[in-house]
């Protein structure tokens, strides 16, 4: 019902400078797509490679009272050392101050989107529209899938991601890695000032992890053709709302599917659709429950209604049994002979149910 954005977040990662059909389009046509970081700051930007800049460092180096003083603090030391370096990448910055350059682009004295910018790479998470000025360009075709992330950051996040996906892959048996297309910023009510955004379409993803020359990369690919609608914010709408959000067709891809949604809620004055694609841990076990109660999955003859576990449960029992259980003397040869083999280890309680079933017993 709500993402609740975060730098901090290890659950999830969020993409940029992508086209959503394009990449909707790659991912179900089954192929990998490798996460791509921020590149790493150049050590020597290419505006310091002119004739202009390099004439003025040889002057500075000559004049600059500061870069002299520490350089004599040095001492014996070799210039060419780590504090060297920084005394000569200092020098270098008051240079580009003096011609009038822009600052040096570096995780230091950029934030991740001015980063970004001064790299070419749009860092709005409201993806392009392809009508507009979104136009597919080279990188939107190719099999990486761009993030506002340094590599350092990206690792930390997709690793936790991929954690995450094993665990409850191992623990639960349900996948709960997907590729959010679209999401909706909306309000619980009129007088609500609280933005909330709930994904729209979900599209379930496997995350491999591969070592190439001592770095992690990660890929991720499809693992179902099938994209669903998110069915939680689907019911909350309409019962709170009386909205229908519609179903998703064959044919639909997301732009067209955010067409429908934006019909769907025209009335609702702050509502919007946002355009944002996010990859990550989604925890829908519980939808899926939700799907195996569908009386509609459960045929007429066998109604999950008409169970009579089900009924008993709900609706009690007439035999005066009691709700607790006593315990068996599980070494008595007429009880152990009840159970069959068991696979794992179980304790004098777990045994004892056992035997109950095995004689008919809810």
């Amino acid at each position: 019902m709500n993402l609740r954005f975060s730098d901090r977040a290890r659950s999830y990662v969020r993409i940029i400078d992508e086209l959503p059909d394009v990449l909707y389009q790659k991912l179900t046509d089954g192929r990998k797509l490798t996460f791509r970081s921020l590149p790493d700051p150049e050590d020597e930007p290419e505006d310091e490679r002119s004739d202009t800049f390099f004439l003025a460092l040889e002057a500075a180096r000559r004049s600059d009272e500061e870069y002299l003083r520490v350089l004599e603090e040095l001492e014996e030391e070799d210039e060419a050392s780590a504090k060297g370096q920084r005394i000569e990448r200092a020098l270098k910055d008051r240079v580009r101050q003096q011609l009038g350059l822009p600052p040096r682009p570096t995780r230091e004295t950029m934030t991740p989107s001015e980063y970004a910018r001064a790299k070419g790479i749009d860092p709005s998470y409201d993806l392009l529209h392809p009508k507009g000025k979104g136009q597919a360009k080279p990188d939107h075709l190719d099999d990486f899938v761009q993030t506002l992330l340094f590599p350092d950051q990206m690792e930390r996040k997709l690793s936790g991601i991929r954690d995450g996906a094993r665990i409850a892959l191992s623990e639960m048996g349900v996948n709960i890695l997907y590729a959010a297309f679209g999401y909706l910023e909306w309000y619980e009510s009129e007088t609500s000032d609280l933005k909330l955004f709930a994904p729209l379409l979900l599209h379930p993803l496997a995350l491999e992890r591969t070592l190439v020359r001592q770095t992690y990369r990660y890929a991720a690919t499809s693992i179902d053709d099938d994209s669903e609608v998110n069915l939680t914010l689907k019911e909350r709408l309409r019962r709170d709302f009386r909205l229908v959000l519609p179903d998703l067709e064959e044919k639909d891809t997301p732009e067209g599917y955010f067409i429908k949604v934006e019909s769907a809620i025209k009335e609702m004055k702050r509502w919007h659709v946002r355009r944002f694609v996010t990859v990550g841990l989604f925890p829908f076990s519980r939808l899926v429950m939700y799907h195996d109660l569908d009386p509609d999955r459960w045929p007429e003859h066998k109604a999950l209604h008409l169970h009579p576990v089900v009924v008993e449960l709900l609706g009690g029992s007439e035999r005066g049994e009691a709700f607790y259980a006593d315990d068996y003397e599980v070494d008595q040869p007429e009880i152990a002979a009840k159970v069959p083999l068991l696979i794992t280890d179980v304790d004098a309680s777990q045994f004892s149910a056992i035997a109950d079933v095995m004689d008919g017993k809810i």
